[in-house]
This record gives structure tokens, C-alpha cells and sequence, in this order.
């Protein structure tokens, strides 16, 4: 299965596949996915996160083109940020590695929170538009923030057995 960067599932066998698709795995709960994921795009957390940067990038739009070189390149980098950290989090071996990347990803997550806010109050975002990014990042929130704590509780393989 594909999803499109408009977030519509398409068939893989497909042909004539948008280059803006990528393959990604649908989280089940009853798969134990840090155990059995084979990539970062199977991580849930990362999923939300890569959503919200879509998001973002759709709204680049209502910015004005003075904002071009002080806001919008702030807040994409942010956006940006908190999926690349979840994926290269993903692959570090130690724990504490994973964590350090994870807790940037966090930092990164709320710089976006504010920019939001910022975007909201002097008039770029309506209302509408602002709520819509508000839930897209809270969702990404709430998901990094169980990752972790999945992460930290997991009494399984330690660092040292790694």
C-alpha cells in the first residue's frame, strides 16, 4: 500500500505511481512494532510527524512573501526536524542514542507549537487552519511522547547485549 502525500491509500500494484508516494506500513496494535520494524516509516510516531510536515508544507501558501526568509524557513526547518530526528533516532543502537534524538525531535515539536501560535495570532493561519495544525502536531506529540516512554519502560535487550 501507497500513501500520497494528500494522505489518500492507493493500491501498490498501481501503476503510474506519483513520485510523491512513498510505501508505508499501517500500525496494528497487535504488532509489537519496536521489536519487529524493519524501517523508521513503520514507526507510528514518525508517521504523525511526517503528516504534519506535509501539512506545513501545504500552508506555506498563507504566508506573506516577506516571511519568505524569516518565519517559513524557520518553522520548515522545525517541521522538518521532528520526523528526520524520529529517523535517525530509530536506527541508533543504544538506548540512550535513541532518546538524545527522540528528545531533540520533542524540542523541535514544540519550537513548531509556538510557530503555530505566532502564525495564528498576527493573521497568516485562520483560525480553522491554525486548529487543523494544533491537532496534526498534538497527534505527533502524543505518539513521540508514548514512543519514548515504550522505549525507556523496555525491559527486553539491553545496551549492553546490543
Amino acid at each position: 500500500m501507497f500513501l500520497c502525500a494528500e494522505g489518500i491509500a492507493i493500491p501498490a500494484s498501481r501503476t503510474n505511481v506519483s513520485y510523491s508516494c512513498i510505501p508505508v506500513f499501517l500500525y496494528s496494535p497487535k504488532q509489537n512494532i519496536m521489536a519487529n520494524s524493519k524501517s523508521f516509516r513503520e514507526v507510528v510516531a514518525w508517521q504523525k510527524a511526517h503528516a504534519f510536515v506535509l501539512a506545513f508544507y501545504t500552508t506555506k501558501k498563507h504566508f506573506p512573501e516577506d516571511e519568505k526568509f524569516a518565519l517559513v524557513p524557520q518553522f520548515q526547518r522545525a517541521a522538518v526536524s521532528i520526523a528526520a530526528n524520529i529517523a535517525e533516532g530509530y536506527k541508533k543502537v543504544s538506548k540512550a542514542d535513541k532518546l538524545r534524538f527522540f528528545n531533540i525531535a520533542q524540542g523541535s515539536l514544540e519550537e513548531c507549537r509556538y510557530y503555530i501560535i505566532l502564525s495564528h495570532d498576527v493573521g497568516y493561519y485562520s483560525k480553522e487552519v491554525a486548529n487543523d495544525m494544533w491537532q496534526k502536531i498534538e497527534d505527533a506529540a502524543i505518539t513521540l511522547h508514548s514512543y519514548i516512554e515504550a522505549i525507556k519502560a523496555n525491559k527486553g535487550i539491553t545496551d549492553e547485549q546490543i
